[in-house]
């Protein structure tokens, strides 16, 4: 059972969105800059790095997730109690780098065959980085300090931006902006430490010990790596399965999808934290979820309509070539966008509940199902068209099923 807390204000999501959309615009920029720089077909190795590590990142999430879920402000004389977040935050941080370097002689060379340690060695740095990154963030959204969170958010997307446009110019090579994609991660916790200290130092608290915590995040992160996979991974799934496709068009459909899905999916998964704790707090957090799904997904289907009559022309300014996909296929990375926003928010729902077990198995169904999708589909543009729409279908069915069920977490 959750404890009851207070209801975030509306003010923290519309702060969210504005540091999301300025992080969003930041990250455009870099994959722009990186696409015009190398060209459509050089474009797909650069992905699969930038992909590699926000595949971590993703996966990662879950501990933010929960960790915003357990903590609660400490209020009057209220006992403090151990540090369980820092300790798991910096434990969690060294396992996860010791995870990267002490596995990649098995997939690094299939991954980043040019050079793997050139980019297994950031990789790791960039992921143990956040994951104390992922903790403090979540400290930050349980006690609502939403400035001090778009604060993050901001700095990290422009010091990153900033770093790999010098880089670029300066005639870095791929590996060298691997280092200035990890760095900003941690670089970014340490400068701003001073600032975020003063709201959480002895001023929070976790309703759960460390063992349930553990618990809980080892169940999260389930959730969060199928959602990893279906988004910051979808380009690493799309090359990985797509040997026979011609450099270029893969470039393309990676370029086209990053830039399509992006805005509505990244900007409801922003707010992923702020859902939970929001619902956490409502008395009819399920009729809230019900009504927010919908509007997602209805504006998803009229999105749909424009994308594709105005795809084709805007991704040819934007990238300075003439895209070889349907104007159909637009309408379709948008529809997907709208699913994968909806499974964002009954999974908040359902965490903020703590239905742990629920949650994690709708995601694990919808990554399964994509996956799937992509291995059987003939040709990248069907395999993509597929596993975008039915994986997130699937997870949804499943999460509003389990979500009706008795709970057994």
């Amino acid at each position: 059972m959750t404890e009851t807390a207070a209801r975030p204000s509306a003010r923290g999501a519309t702060t969210l969105l504005v540091a999301t959309l300025v992080a969003g615009v930041a990250g455009y920029l870099v994959t722009w800059f990186a696409f015009r720089l190398t060209g459509p077909a050089e474009y797909a190795g650069f992905a699969v790095f930038w992909a590699s590590i926000y595949l971590v990142v993703g996966a990662l999430a879950g501990v933010q997730q929960e960790i915003a879920r357990a903590t609660h402000p400490v209020r009057g004389d209220e006992a403090v109690g151990p540090r369980t977040a820092r300790t798991f935050g910096l434990a969690l941080a060294v396992v996860v780098a010791l995870a990267i370097l002490g596995t990649a002689p098995l997939w690094g060379a299939a991954v980043f065959p040019e050079a793997t340690w050139g980019f297994v060695l950031p990789l790791a740095l960039g992921a143990a980085s956040y994951a104390v990154v992922a903790v403090v963030a979540g400290s930050l959204y349980g006690v609502h300090h939403w400035n001090h969170l778009a604060l993050m958010m901001i700095a990290d997307a422009v010091v990153r931006l900033v770093a790999v446009v010098v880089g670029g110019m300066l005639g870095l090579d791929a590996q060298g902006l691997a280092w200035l994609i990890a760095i900003p991660f941690g670089l970014v916790v340490v400068v701003l430490w001073p600032i975020l200290r003063v709201g959480l130092v002895n001023r929070t608290r976790l309703d759960v010990g460390m063992r349930a915590l553990t618990g809980n995040i080892a169940r999260t992160l389930v959730a969060s790596t199928a959602t990893a996979l279906m988004v910051s991974g979808f380009p690493l799934l799309i090359s990985t399965a797509s040997d026979g496709a011609h450099a270029a068009l893969l470039g393309e459909v990676i370029f086209a999808t990053t830039l399509v899905r992006a805005p509505l999916i990244v900007g409801v998964m922003s707010l992923q934290s702020y859902l939970v704790v929001r619902f956490r707090a409502d008395p009819h957090a399920r009729r809230s979820m019900v009504l927010l799904a919908l509007v997602i997904l209805g504006v998803g289907g009229v999105l749909a309509i424009p994308a594709a009559l105005l795809g084709t022309p805007v991704l040819a300014f934007i990238s300075g070539s003439t895209p070889m996909v349907e104007p159909w296929f637009y309408a379709v990375l948008v529809v997907s966008s709208a699913l994968v926003a909806a499974l964002t928010v009954t999974g908040a729902e359902l965490l903020a509940a703590s239905r742990h077990l629920a949650y994690s198995a709708g995601w694990a169904a919808a990554a399964v199902a994509t996956i799937a999708a992509i291995v059987v589909a003939d040709g990248v543009v069907q395999a993509v068209t597929l596993a975008s729409i039915v994986g997130p279908i699937l997870g949804l069915v499943v999460h509003v099923g389990l979500g009706l069920t008795p709970s057994r977490d």
